[in-house]
């Protein structure tokens, strides 16, 4: 959400799911009514903090509205980073004959994570009844986590590990909407995202004066592009919405402990829906039906299916 909670009229909550939803396992749509814009701006800055334990929490927030235009920046960041943290753990492994019992007394070690967000939002209206938004996204990070400690099962030995994790994750939202004399109502939203991520693991091991060393690397690239069209028709007393969505992601995973391996990933995931639904006396209903052709590839391995969603909802 974008929006400032001041900006917020009310929230609207149904369950009553069309067809539009029933791609995306919803339970419910929550609707959020802005409230008229006037001149001006707004600047927040909450900030907490902790010298004991060692984290910052911060979330500089602006916008400015002025004319048919207005436009937002905000920025977060969550620091964290304490030495002294001490993992103990009990563990048990059961097989159909054996039991295996593991133990981990824990000693002080350190964990600590740096996650940042900027956000810039462009929203230009010129009448009430079209919109343009577009929102840019940078979130950035990372995370390290230490547990050092004495492991005891059938003999006893130290044990040592640590993971990090880096990431960085732009995304563009664009959205578009227009509505018509009649009841009529267009959507459009384009969204395409970028994730760029790192993740190492390594355990060791100290039994009888020797060293064993286990590593655990995978470096994730993965691009997406999701994209919707709706066009709603209002009639007197019953609604009429079609629709298109598309996904189409690619990932990329490369795993480099010994030999390396890469494992690549496409999506292309299409769905086509209508639905129809309105209120007679006091009863709500609603009936949708939608077509969903779903393609994947991993690696040299292909498969696609083609299915009906349909559904139908009374209360």
């Amino acid at each position: 959400l974008t929006s400032h909670p001041k900006d917020i009229l009310r929230i609207d909550y149904s369950d009553m799911i069309t067809a539009r939803y029933a791609d995306k396992n919803t339970g419910g749509v929550i609707d959020f009514i802005l409230k008229e814009r006037t001149e001006g701006g707004v600047f927040s800055l909450p900030l907490s903090a902790s010298p004991m334990t060692g984290f910052i929490n911060a979330s500089p927030y602006f916008a400015y509205h002025w004319n048919k235009t207005e436009i937002a920046l905000q920025y977060y960041t969550n620091w964290r980073d304490y030495s002294k943290r001490v993992t103990n753990e009990k563990e048990a492994y059961i097989g159909e004959d054996f039991r295996m019992e593991r133990e981990l007394q824990g000693e002080e070690s350190s964990f600590g994570y740096w996650n940042n967000g900027i956000n810039a939002t462009y929203v230009y209206q010129p009448n009430t009844s079209t919109n343009f938004t577009a929102v840019l996204r940078n979130e950035f990070g990372n995370q390290h986590n230490t547990v050092d400690g004495m492991m005891y099962e059938t003999e006893s030995f130290f044990q040592h590990s640590k993971s990090s994790y880096k990431s960085y994750m732009p995304s563009l939202d664009l959205f578009f909407s227009k509505k018509w004399k009649g009841n009529r109502s267009l959507e459009i939203n384009i969204v395409g995202s970028l994730l760029d991520s790192e993740y190492g693991y390594i355990l060791k091991e100290e039994r009888n004066e020797k060293t064993e060393d286990y590593f655990y690397n995978v470096d994730n690239s993965r691009h997406t592009l999701i994209s919707e069209l709706s066009y709603t028709k209002g009639f007197k007393k019953s609604t009429l919405n079609v629709g298109l969505q598309n996904t189409i992601s690619h990932t990329d995973n490369k795993y480099r402990e010994g030999n390396e391996k890469e494992d690549l990933l496409k999506q292309n995931n299409n769905y086509l829906y209508a639905s129809w639904g309105g209120k007679t006396g006091n009863l709500s209903w609603t009936v949708g039906t939608g077509i969903k052709a779903y393609f994947v590839e991993n690696n040299n391995d292909k498969r696609d299916f083609i299915r009906n969603q349909s559904s139908l909802s009374i209360s």
